[in-house]
């Protein structure tokens, strides 16, 4: 246990209940105000936009924190084993989802379809996201780990943030100047800073 507490590291428990914090108020903002229709037009509302703007940072710390977490992780083989962990996770997700079907049922006294509950269930892109990343996570560290040195590694993350950010900063107004078949990377671009770090 004193092995356990010398090791770690406190910094990471700060930044994650920080993003927690994050995602709590960014949904706030988002979903019980009106603060996305409302013009910025003094300090109040501009502080209160550039605080939105650190919320959005929430979902990326924590892929930044995955990747610096499951860095260390070496697989000799890999097999359905290698994913059995993922289960910490979508079980928990399954429990929560079917109490909240059950809520509905008998307490809200709903009756719907089995289609209709499931996909009424509780919004879960963030457990999508982070399943497709665990059962990548092997094949990302083998692909890390190849890359031996720091010029090499910088240069695959600078490919990612690339192909990953720039379409969305530059495809405007419904003008499409590069293709955006990969901005759906992000998710690994920032597993694999979280890696570098």
């Amino acid at each position: 246990m004193n092995k356990y507490l010398n090791n770690r590291e406190s910094g990471l428990d700060i930044i994650r209940v920080s993003a927690i914090f994050f995602v709590i108020a960014g949904h706030f903002f988002f979903l019980h105000t009106n603060f996305m229709d409302t013009p910025i037009d003094d300090i109040n509302l501009f502080f209160q936009g550039a605080l939105m703007s650190l919320f959005y940072v929430s979902v990326p710390i924590f892929v930044l924190l995955t990747g610096y977490l499951h860095r260390r992780k070496r697989y000799n083989v890999i097999n359905l084993k290698t994913f059995k962990g993922i289960w910490k996770v979508i079980n928990p997700y399954i429990f929560y989802s079917v109490l909240f079907i059950l809520f509905k049922i008998f307490y809200l006294n709903q009756d719907f379809s089995v289609f209709q509950y499931l996909k009424s269930l509780p919004y879960g892109w963030y457990v999508e996201l982070y399943v497709g990343l665990f059962l990548l996570m092997p094949f990302l560290n083998i692909l890390f780990d190849k890359l031996e040195t720091k010029k090499n590694r910088l240069f695959l993350i600078g490919v990612c943030v690339f192909n990953s950010s720039l379409p969305i900063f530059l495809n405007r107004g419904g003008i499409q100047i590069l293709p955006n078949y990969f901005d759906i990377i992000g998710a690994i671009t920032f597993y694999f800073v979280g890696s570098y770090i």
